[in-house]
């Protein structure tokens, strides 16, 4: 779908897509784009609010990139989480904590 993987992808098209219905290529920019595409995916996929999105920003609570984790606990948080999620989501912030300090 992106051309090479980091492609940086404008909000008004993550919208776009938002709003034809497509959920899938902002799943792929969400798993493909560079650093704000994804943060940006996240935000839009948030507001979709499904059941089969969540499985792929819970994904996002392993990033490497603690930016991309949080945001992913923030937007799980606004969709609602189960006791199961909620855990995933305390083990990224302690995570990401203890990566800031070293």
């Amino acid at each position: 779908m992106f051309g090479k993987k980091g492609k940086d992808i404008s909000e008004k098209k993550l919208r776009s897509w938002q709003a034809k219905g497509r959920p899938d290529k902002i799943v792929a920019a969400l798993q493909n784009g560079n650093h704000l595409t994804r943060l940006k995916a996240l935000e839009v996929l948030g507001e979709i609010n499904m059941s089969q999105i969540k499985k792929e920003i819970i994904v996002c609570l392993d990033d490497a990139n603690n930016n991309i984790a949080l945001k992913a606990a923030e937007v799980l948080e606004s969709m609602g989480v189960t006791p199961d999620e909620r855990k995933l989501i305390a083990d990224c912030r302690a995570r990401c904590e203890n990566t800031a300090d070293s």
